[in-house]
This record gives C-alpha cells, structure tokens and sequence, in this order.
C-alpha cells in the first residue's frame, strides 16, 4: 500500500511540475512576442494572447460541463477532476485562493 501511495504522489508531482513548466513556457512565449518590433509581432502577440484565452476558458467550461453532467447529488471532485484542476491552476498560474472564482 505505501509503495502504491508514492506512486501517486509522485504522479501527482509530474503533473504539477510539467503543468509549470509548461505555463512558464507560455508566459515567456507572451513576452517575448510583445516585445518583438513590428506589426506583424503585435498581431502574433494579440493572436497568441486569445488563444491561450481561449484554453483556459475551454478548460474551465469542460471541467464545468463534467461536474453539472452529473445526475447524483453534490459530492467531492473525482480525481481526474481534481488533477485537471490541479493542472489547470499551475498551467494558467491561478492562485490557491482564486479557484473558487473560477470553478
């Protein structure tokens, strides 16, 4: 059971990890196209910007979309909802205190 137990934890952790990584990866690519010069870059900017609108809008609206689908009374989250969540908030960089905002 413990061994069972760290496994999850450190599957946990990857997602979390590569949920950052990944969100870090966005914010840099942000950055640096809306500090390119031209036209062209404050258009990809612009673009780039909606897109990732766009996701974290779509993310949120699937996660809702589950929870309401359901026909049993309120309970907990499962926990491919809670790992979707927990993705979600280091992907976008959601604050621990705001996830209620948002979901």
């Amino acid at each position: 059971m413990d061994f069972f137990q760290t496994a999850v934890s450190l599957m946990v952790k990857s997602l979390v990890l590569g949920a950052r990584w990944a969100g870090g990866h966005r914010l840099r690519y942000l950055r640096w196209a809306a500090q390119a010069p031209g036209q062209l870059a404050e258009l990809e900017s612009e673009v780039a910007f909606l897109r990732d609108q766009i996701a974290c809008l779509a993310s949120e609206n699937e996660l809702l979309k589950a929870r309401l689908a359901k026909a049993r009374p309120r309970r907990r989250y499962s926990w491919q909802e809670w790992l979707k969540i927990l993705w979600h908030m280091e992907y976008f960089g959601i604050a621990r205190r705001r996830v209620s905002d948002h979901f």
